[in-house]
């Protein structure tokens, strides 16, 4: 059952940040906040450790490693420790889940896409967005401004 504790969704009382039994959740959920978005990139971009990714954003050491653990505890991201530091990487593995739910999702839009050009086909109509007044050959002038 999914209830707001907080402000913050929860799956039967567990965060889906937290949440065993959810690896997509738990992901989109980590995904879902800009700033954490941006640690990723820079950690999917380069191994880096957590003062290299705050020296290339504007918030704090603290908040940096505050995103790296929700990060690590999404299995985004997983953590080497080299000397006195730990030097974070993308896990581009175990993305899998995510990768297979969002091509679920674009595999139906396209099942759906193909359904409707085979009805245009069978019976010659065009679709709903067809306008039949609208020549996209002349929406444009020759320097390609529109009129």
């Amino acid at each position: 059952m999914l209830t707001y504790a907080r402000s913050l969704p929860t799956i039967d009382g567990v965060p889906p940040t937290r949440s065993p039994v959810d690896p997509v959740g738990r992901q989109l959920a980590a995904l879902a906040d800009p700033t954490r978005r941006a640690v990723y990139e820079i950690v999917r971009a380069a191994p880096s450790s957590v003062a290299a990714v705050t020296d290339q954003l504007p918030i704090s050491q603290p908040a940096v490693s505050q995103h790296l653990k929700v990060l690590a505890e999404a299995g985004l991201v997983a953590a080497t420790p080299e000397g006195a530091r730990r030097i974070y990487r993308a896990d581009g593995h175990r993305l899998a889940p995510l990768r297979a739910w969002v091509d679920r999702m674009w595999d139906d839009v396209l099942d759906a896409f193909v359904d409707a050009a085979r009805a245009e086909r069978a019976t010659g109509t065009p679709g709903l967005d067809h306008d039949p007044d609208h020549d996209p050959d002349h929406d444009h002038d020759q320097q390609g401004r529109q009129p």
